[in-house]
């Protein structure tokens, strides 16, 4: 993780003594900011556009599953990570504030060295996602050519989303030998025609490697699709052989690593 001077982190909560911790905890790290209301906090967010929110729930005013809707509605802070601090523990709440798109959710009473580590993992995906558009800003996307970074961000995009509504995210990793774009942009062609919907995504890593993500997707139904894959590219590319296809299906706790699992892509 960057030097943490760069992050600005909003702390939403009426009460002083957990305003007290958190920014005890925070401070020596980011810059803090501190809204005591929902209203508050959705005119720092609109303003100051930090990057990560900590929030409470039970507030006066409006609360806090209303600010995180408020702010998943406006395209200025939609994409500001969210995690509740709440003293709501019931499962339900719990999974109302993840659908509604916060990342984390930790109950009261907390324990600091906790809410830092939540905190530091956000911020490092946070670290790693910028990178990642900075160079596809850099180079731009072209769909035959290698493109492991946009592949890379959007795994990321979508392990947080897994991460939120507790589903599993599966990738492929097809090795074929091609030789020249015109054949890479057929075996693309080929690739993309046995996924079918919108959120998958197909790019090519490397000279002779794709790859395939796959959100919301158990191994049974990443194996079908290998099976698929392999079928197409027999038909389609007799000449191309052999072709691996190496399957992989998680679902993403905030125990691990993303950047462990795209490190084995090699």
């Amino acid at each position: 993780m960057s030097n943490g001077e760069q992050y600005h982190i909003l702390i939403v909560d009426d009460e002083k003594a957990n305003l007290d911790i958190l920014q005890h905890v925070l401070k020596p790290h980011c810059s803090v900011y501190i809204a005591k209301s929902g209203e508050a906090a959705l005119k720092i967010a609109q303003d100051s556009l930090p990057d990560l929110i900590l929030l409470d729930i039970i507030m006066p005013g409006i609360d806090g599953f209303e600010v995180l809707a408020r702010l998943k509605e406006n395209d200025a802070t939609r994409d500001i990570p969210v995690i509740f601090v709440t003293g709501m523990t019931d499962p339900a709440s719990e999974e109302k504030g993840i659908r509604l798109g916060a990342v984390d959710y930790i109950p009261k009473p907390f324990h600091p060295v906790i809410v830092w580590a939540r905190v530091q993992t956000q911020l490092k995906m946070l670290d790693r996602l910028r990178e990642l558009q900075q160079i596809d800003a850099a180079f731009g996307f072209v769909p035959h050519l290698p493109n492991r970074p946009h592949f890379e961000r959007v795994f990321l995009t979508e392990w947080r989303r897994a991460l939120r509504t507790k589903s599993s995210l599966a990738t492929l990793i097809v090795s074929v030998p091609i030789q020249g774009n015109d054949t890479a942009q057929s075996v693309l062609d080929t690739l993309r025609k046995s996924v079918r919907r919108s959120a998958d995504l197909v790019v090519r890593l490397d000279e002779k490697r794709f790859g395939i993500l796959l959100p919301s997707t158990e191994d049974r139904g990443a194996t079908t699709i290998a099976d698929e894959i392999r079928t197409r590219l027999h038909n389609s590319h007799p000449d191309l052989k052999p072709v691996d296809v190496e399957t992989m299906s998680f679902s993403p706790d905030l125990e691990q690593d993303p950047d462990s699992f795209l490190a084995n892509l090699g």
